[in-house]
């Protein structure tokens, strides 16, 4: 059982298609490019813990599990104990990390916070008074996708953010969040039995004139100096805390011009960009194999993370447009280091608002050995 059907899901339908599945997949609404690949398809919001359960017990599916969605994860957690397959967190992981007020404030226990930031948690506009911290981020507690995000010079701007900001919440919750200078850079690791055993490093490319770090493309290897110690140290010490015990965890990260290190965001799941397709494209492990493994009760070794080959270089980038655009392929430049194209329209179609800014409407990967 898959849970969505958007372009994040749409590679592990295929994988676990391809893997010798009968997939099962759901949403809360007939919409979405999953939907073709799935054996079977079923409107069910994926937030209904009751109601996928009862969905898995009538169908006796074996093992649920989903890709780059944050709201899925509690779900994945509470029924993987149900069924047969291996639950990867401990049981209150995915809620703190599915809701950035949560996770902000377990960061500030671990080594008096140095990897979080300043924040408060906001649930109307009278809670912003005491706010004086500028630039700040505003942003809903627990939505995913860039959806609802603000970058705030001042005060003035700071009412209606927060009101942008509970209207995307679906707890009417939001938070402030000190807006850091510095680089991006997305961690993404696995771990066995608590360790991280595996790490990929790239450097995220976003948007300047967008809010929320919505995503232009992943450069691997990062071509800024990071400190790679301390960032390891981060990892290791954020999925203790986290009680993330085995699987993947995805980091979001800013370096800052002192080279310190602050969390963006913690999820113990796959990220939504295509990641785990470009590792393995450059010759690195089979996370989607390792995964579906590891869920059934095959413990992965330390040798099937093979290293990456030396001396790669390599980007994910997407192809992005406005919403509510009619598609046109020809309207992109396809590189010629490109290894991978992939498409999520067709010419002609739609393009369905996400983020409201930038929609992705397909990826090139491309790759210089």
């Amino acid at each position: 059982m898959v849970l969505g059907v958007g372009n994040a899901q749409v590679d592990f339908i295929k994988y676990c298609r391809d893997f010798g599945f009968e997939v099962f997949a759901c949403s809360y609404r007939h919409e979405g490019r999953g939907i073709k690949y799935a054996n079977h398809f079923e409107i069910i919001d994926i937030k209904d813990i009751e109601g996928v359960k009862k969905f898995v017990s009538r169908n006796n599916i074996d093992y649920i599990y989903s890709v780059g969605s944050d709201v899925a994860m509690p779900v994945v957690s509470e029924i993987s104990s149900l069924l047969k397959n291996q639950n990867f967190m401990q049981n209150n992981t995915a809620i703190i990390c599915n809701n950035k007020t949560k996770l902000r404030d377990t960061l500030q226990n671990l080594k008096s916070g140095i990897y979080n930031v300043a924040y408060t948690h906001i649930v109307s506009v009278d809670d912003v008074e005491t706010w004086d911290v500028f630039p700040a981020m505003v942003k809903p507690v627990d939505s995913q996708g860039q959806r609802g995000i603000t970058k705030v010079e001042n005060k003035e701007e700071l009412k209606n953010a927060v009101k942008t900001a509970i209207a995307y919440s679906p707890s009417c919750r939001g938070i402030i969040e000190e807006f850091v200078a510095g680089f991006e850079i997305s961690v993404n690791t696995y771990l066995l039995n608590g360790n991280p055993v595996f790490y990929f490093l790239t450097e995220r490319i976003s948007f300047d004139n967008y809010p929320g770090g919505i995503i232009k493309k992943h450069l691997y290897p990062v071509t800024k100096k990071i400190p790679e110690s301390a960032i390891k140290d981060l990892v290791c010490d954020t999925a203790r805390h986290l009680g993330i015990i085995n699987g993947p965890a995805y980091y979001q990260l800013k370096i800052t011009p002192k080279k310190q290190v602050k969390v963006i965001e913690i999820t113990p799941r796959f990220d939504g960009c295509h990641l785990w397709h470009l590792i393995k494209q450059m010759g690195g492990p089979d996370l989607f194999k390792i995964v579906l493994n590891h869920i059934r009760g095959i413990e992965p070794s330390k040798n099937d993370f093979i290293d990456l080959p030396k001396n790669i270089v390599s980007e994910l980038e997407f192809f992005t447009c406005p919403s509510h655009q009619i598609m046109n392929r020809e309207a992109y430049k396809v590189s010629d280091k490109a290894i991978y194209v992939e498409w999520y329209y067709e010419n002609g179609e739609l393009t369905r608002p996400i983020n409201t800014f930038q929609e992705k409407v397909g990826y090139q990967i491309c790759i210089d050995r």
